[in-house]
Formats: C-alpha cells, structure tokens, sequence
C-alpha cells in the first residue's frame, strides 16, 4: 500500500468512527424520548394554598382546645422568621391552655423547606420548656408533634392523635393533588 492510500484510508476511518459517534448520540437522545422518561419532578412546582390547606386539618382533626387563625405577622414572629423565607402561611393555635397547634408554610426550595422545619423544631422545644412546669400533661402532645412536607407545604401539627393527623394529611393529598 502507498504511502498516499494509506492517508487517505486513514481518513476515511476517522470520518467513519465520527460519524459513527455522533449517530450513537443521537440515538442515545431520540431512545429517551422515545419512552417518553419523564423529566424529575419538582415539588415546589405544585403551588399549595396553604389556608386551605391548614383549614383541612383543623376540620379533620380533633382538638381538646378552640385554635383560632392567628395574624400572618404575628405567626411571622412567633416561629422567628423572615417573611421572605415562606410565600404564603396559615396558622392555628390555642388558647394557650394546650400545646395544640396548626402551621402550614409554603416555600419555593429545599433550602426554604429546612428553614421552616428547623424554625417548627425550635418551637416545639420552646413549647417544651413552656409547658413543662406549667402544664406538663400537654408534652406528649409536643414529643410528638408532626412535622411534614406536601410538595411546597411545610406542615406542623400539634395535637393528641397523631394518627388522625397523618390520616387528614393523606386526604388532603388524595382528595387535592392526585
């Protein structure tokens, strides 16, 4: 073979195996949409009202004490946060003779969603401490308290039956997002 057959089969193997490398990728990328694979989804694209949320569990869920919505402003400063970490809340809380309380949250991130968390975790030990002398039967109650996440809702419930809790939190969800 001569030198000048030899450069020309040479590139006409590299042109092959490029062409080759590009039609393997474009298969690759015509496979997947093919089967139609979804995309992953993003919880915080599933915008929750959160008042209607919180208005579900407080009809679901019995309380031994009468919760009345508190002022946005005012739950704002009772969980120690910003209101730009939350785009929308709605809270419940009792008399004060119980622990028995609703918060609901809804945030745009994963970050937003661990502020919230960590800001319900914070006052439910405040709630602790408070009810330990003052009315210690209510800390079961706080032990344990259900913190939740439904897509963007950060969800905390304060109350006696927690299995109730959870049960409203399931038909919240099969009734309103499935």
């Amino acid at each position: 073979m001569t030198k000048k057959m030899k450069k020309r089969l040479y590139g006409v193997l590299v042109f092959i195996i490029v062409l080759l490398m590009i039609s393997g990728l474009y298969g690759c990328s015509s496979q997947q949409e093919e089967t139609g694979t979804p995309e992953e989804e993003n919880p915080f694209d599933t915008i929750i009202d959160a008042q209607a949320l919180a208005e579900h569990l407080f009809e679901n869920i019995t309380f031994a004490d009468e919760l009345t919505k508190v002022d946005n402003d005012i739950a704002y400063e009772i969980y120690g946060m910003e209101k730009d970490v939350a785009k929308d809340i709605a809270v419940y809380m009792s008399t004060g003779a119980t622990a028995e309380e609703i918060a609901v949250f809804t945030v745009s991130s994963d970050n937003e969603a661990l502020l919230v968390s960590t800001a319900f975790n914070s006052r439910i030990e405040q709630q602790k401490s408070g009810f330990e002398n003052y009315v210690p039967e209510e800390l079961p109650k706080l032990e344990k308290a259900v913190i939740t996440q439904i897509d963007s809702a950060v969800v905390m419930i304060v109350c006696n039956d927690t299995d109730e809790a959870n049960e409203a939190v399931g038909s919240y969800i099969e009734t309103y997002l499935q």
